[in-house]
């Protein structure tokens, strides 16, 4: 199970990243970062793990964000949401009608 820890993210314009994959891309050295609580799901994709969260939690505010390194997504929001999010990733996917 992924552990909720804080981690400082960079934006600039419509690019964020946490920060070490903003420094192991090269990214601009102006932008500024914040820290957020997150947790790490190596391999996984943004658009399955964001789908799988919002298919059971309507109204969340949690961002998916993909990294290059190490592969995967950070999953970052306020720390019950984040708790919330993290009940429905182990819950697996929701099953299909027969």
């Amino acid at each position: 199970m992924p552990e909720i820890e804080k981690r400082i993210f960079i934006e600039e314009k419509d690019l964020v990243a946490e920060k070490s994959d903003w420094d192991a891309r090269k990214l601009s050295s102006d932008a500024r970062g914040w820290t957020s609580y997150c947790f790490f799901l190596p391999d996984a994709t943004r658009d399955v793990v964001d789908r799988q969260i919002r298919a059971k939690i309507s109204k969340t505010y949690v961002q998916v964000v993909a990294t290059q390194t190490p592969p995967g997504v950070w999953v970052r929001g306020a720390r019950y949401e984040l708790e919330a999010a993290l009940k429905v990733l182990e819950a697996g996917p929701a099953a299909s009608p027969a």
